[in-house]
C-alpha cells in the first residue's frame, strides 16, 4: 500500500517537526502551530468572503459531513479552509491531514464551483489521501508519545484529550504501531 520506508519516514518527520518547534517528543503538537511555522493561513468557512448565498448553511448545517477541510493555493501561498461545524478534535485531525499533503509534496486538487454553487474536486487520489492520513496520525501521535502515554498508564480518553484528538484516532495509532504488543513483550522478557 505505501512505498517502502514511508511509515518510518512519517515517524522521522513527526520527530523533526516537534524538534524544530521546540515541542517535546512525547508532547502534543498543535496543528495550528505547525501551520503557522509552514506559512499556511488557516480560516474557517464562515470567514471566507463572498460565498454564494446558501453556501455556508449548506456546508455547515445541511451537509457538514460532506467535507472537513480544503487547501487552496493562490499566488504560491496556501490557505486551508476548515469546517467550523466539526468538533475541535476532528478539526485538529483535518488540519493535520491537509498540512500532511503539503509536507509530502502532493499536488492539490483543483476545486471548481458549478453555476448552481456545487463544489467539485478535479481529482481524488486514494493513495495520496492514505499517505496524508498516515502522516497526520504520526504528527498527532508519534510512536514515542504513544509509548510514553502507555508507560504513564493514561487511559485512551485521557490520552486523546491531552493530544487533542479523538479516541478513535488514538486507538487507530496504538493498534497500527503495535506499541501495546511491544510493551507486553518487554514485560514478559523481564
Amino acid at each position: 500500500m505505501f512505498r517502502r520506508g514511508f511509515k518510518t519516514w512519517c515517524e522521522t518527520v513527526a520527530t523533526q517537526k516537534r524538534r524544530s518547534l521546540k515541542v517535546p517528543a512525547t508532547g502534543p503538537l498543535d496543528a495550528r502551530l505547525l501551520a503557522k511555522d509552514m506559512g499556511v493561513l488557516v480560516v474557517y468557512i464562515d470567514q471566507v468572503p463572498n460565498l454564494a448565498p446558501g453556501t455556508l448553511e449548506q456546508l455547515t448545517a445541511h451537509d457538514p459531513d460532506s467535507w472537513s477541510a480544503v487547501t487552496v493555493c493562490w499566488n504560491n501561498k496556501y490557505l486551508i479552509v476548515m469546517n467550523s461545524s466539526h468538533a475541535t478534535t476532528r478539526q485538529s485531525s483535518s488540519l493535520m491531514h491537509e498540512l500532511s499533503h503539503l509536507i509530502i509534496g502532493h499536488k492539490p486538487a483543483r476545486l471548481d464551483v458549478t453555476p448552481d454553487g456545487l463544489m467539485i474536486l478535479s481529482s481524488y487520489d486514494k493513495n495520496n489521501e492514505e499517505e496524508a492520513n498516515w502522516l497526520a496520525a504520526a504528527l498527532l501521535l508519534p510512536r514515542d508519545a504513544l509509548l510514553h502515554i502507555r508507560r504513564r498508564g493514561m487511559t485512551n480518553e485521557e490520552a486523546a484529550e491531552a493530544f487533542r484528538c479523538s479516541v478513535q484516532m488514538f486507538t487507530f495509532r496504538v493498534n497500527t504501531t503495535g506499541v501495546d504488543v511491544q510493551l507486553r513483550r518487554a514485560r514478559k522478557d523481564r
